[in-house]
This record gives structure tokens, sequence and C-alpha cells, in this order.
């Protein structure tokens, strides 16, 4: 269905939610912020483009795209409490993550990041008649 036929849809709404899209854009950028989503269900991820500038990623590289190749460059230990604390929000044990880790950049130096996210149940879907779907979406910034 498209959006034009859903109740209360108009131009102005569009125009609105584009500018918040765009507020919110702005605000990570200029704060040096990167996001991030992780849905457990499909292991699907998505990275926002700030995430080339954190891990200083080359320019033509179209590395970065998964979540296993982020934590691949994690320090071990911040690797193992990540991974323990993905699992734990993905299985309802948990509503946010606030973790300060160690990745090894391309340009093979170290930094800091705080990585923050929280459960979003809004998007639950029934899965299988029980199972409920979450996304774990969250934002990283260099300390």
């Amino acid at each position: 269905m498209p959006y034009s036929m859903l109740p209360g849809y108009n131009k102005k709404n569009r125009s609105m939610i584009k500018t918040k899209r765009l507020t919110r854009e702005r605000a990570m950028r200029a704060t040096a912020t990167a996001g991030w989503l992780w849905d457990p269900a499909t292991n699907a991820a998505s990275f926002s483009p700030e995430w080339r500038d954190i891990l200083a990623l080359p320019a033509h590289s179209r590395r970065g795209a998964t979540l296993e190749f982020l934590l691949r460059r994690l320090r071990e230990m911040d690797r193992f409490l990540l991974e323990q604390l993905l699992r734990a929000a993905a299985s309802g044990e948990k509503d946010n993550i606030d973790l300060a880790v160690r990745v090894r950049r391309f340009d093979n130096t170290w930094a800091w990041l705080l990585l923050r996210a929280g459960v979003d149940n809004t998007r639950s879907v029934l899965r299988n008649g029980k199972e409920k779907s979450r996304l774990i979406i969250g934002t990283a910034v260099e300390v």
C-alpha cells in the first residue's frame, strides 16, 4: 500500500517526517555519532555512513556491513562482553546495552567507543505464533 493511501497521510506530514530525518542525520554528523541496527531473528545489520570515519575505512571499501565484521575488530574481552549483552537483549533478558569497547581501525590504531543500544519493541512481530522479533538499535561515539 502506498504511503499516500494511509490514514492521516498528507504532504505536510511527509515534509515533517523528512525534516525530522534530516535533523537526526545532521545531529549524528555534528556529534560524530554512528548508528547501527541489528535484527537478531535474521542476523541482518545495518550501519550508518559515520562508521567509515570511526573505523578509518578506505573510501572504496565495501567492508563493515555485518555485525560479525565489527565484532572481529574489537579487543577479545570487549567482543566477549558485547556478544553476551547482545544475546541478552535478543532473548529479552535485557532492554539496553551500555558498554565502552576498544576497536582496531584500518590504520592499525585503536579507538575507544561508547556503544549504547536499546531494544525496539514497537516493531515486534509474532513469528511462528509465539516468538517476537526484536530490533536492537544503537549508537557509537568515539571517546
